[in-house]
Parts: structure tokens; C-alpha cells; sequence
């Protein structure tokens, strides 16, 4: 139950908050998608892969797991505890020309992980977009001169990033 919870509350919840942080701090891609309201798909995408909720996940693999690096090959054991960031993942430049710029209509937006990927990909990540496209488009359109009054607070969690509160004036 906890797990429904989290994975199909508040991470939709931290993704609408991160979100309208991100467009009130890039006040372009803000006007950009006010301007633009079919780029929703791509721009929810693309908001996800610049601050999604989820920055890291653990994995434990049950049979040893071995994979190439520059280094050589690695082998990861049965039970080792793996931490994986998909925050740097999601700013990773060979993957993402300037990562760290936001794009409401980047290309390859949709390549994020932060749904995950593989088997452990996110069951509900259709419905977490949609409800951020229906919820931050609303918004964008209802009121496109909102800014933010400079007062935000941030959730004190290692594992879900989010604003925990975001001034904004319209």
C-alpha cells in the first residue's frame, strides 16, 4: 500500500510543483508552451528528465550482472546493494545536448529515465504524464504572467525530490 502511494501520489504531486518551479525559473519555455499548447506531450517529457521527482533508486540484482565500463569489465554479485542516479542519468551530455538547459521542445526528451527503463519501468507513466500536462497546461494557460514571489522550500527527502512550497503571484 505504501508503495501505491508513493509511486502514484507523490511523485505526480512533486513532478507538478517541480515543473511550474522549472518553467517560472526559464520564463521562454513558460511562453514558449503558453504560446504552444500541443507541445504539452513533449514539454511534460522533457520537465520530467530536467528535475523529475525521482532522482535515485536502489536495485538488487539476484545473479551476478557483468557489463563493460572504460575500465574494464565489472561484475555486480547477487545481493549488492546498487544505487542508481537517474537524475545524472537524465543530464548525461552524450545523451542530451546541453543537459542542463531546459527545452520544452527537445527531440529525444522522452529518452528520461525517470520512469526507469526494462522490467522495472513505471506501470502508471502514462497516467503521471497526463495528469502533469492536464495539471501544469491548465495552469500555463490560466495564468501566464504567474511568477514566483521568491519564496520556495524543498521537501527534505533523499530519494523524492520536490517543492514543498512555492510562492507564486498572478
Amino acid at each position: 500500500m505504501v508503495l501505491l502511494y508513493i509511486a502514484g501520489h507523490e511523485t505526480t504531486v512533486n513532478l507538478i510543483g517541480n515543473s511550474v518551479n522549472a518553467l517560472l525559473k526559464h520564463p521562454d519555455q513558460l511562453a514558449a508552451w503558453n504560446a504552444d499548447p500541443s507541445i504539452g506531450v513533449r514539454a511534460v517529457d522533457e520537465l520530467l528528465r530536467f528535475d523529475g521527482p525521482v532522482q535515485q533508486t536502489v536495485r538488487v540484482p539476484m545473479v551476478p550482472v557483468h557489463y563493460e565500463t572504460a575500465s574494464g569489465r565489472v561484475t555486480v554479485e547477487p545481493g549488492t546493494v546498487v544505487t542508481t542516479v537517474l537524475g545524472a542519468g537524465n543530464h548525461d551530455p552524450s545523451m542530451f545536448e546541453t543537459p542542463g538547459r531546459l527545452s520544452l521542445n527537445r527531440l529525444n526528451a522522452g529518452r528520461h529515465l525517470a520512469f526507469a527503463a526494462g522490467i522495472h519501468y513505471c506501470l502508471g507513466s502514462n497516467l503521471a504524464k497526463l495528469e502533469a500536462e492536464v495539471a501544469v497546461g491548465s495552469l500555463v494557460r490560466r495564468f501566464p504572467d504567474m511568477r514566483s514571489t521568491g519564496d520556495i522550500t524543498w521537501r527534505d527527502r533523499l530519494t523524492i525530490r520536490g517543492v514543498d512550497r512555492l510562492g507564486l503571484e498572478f
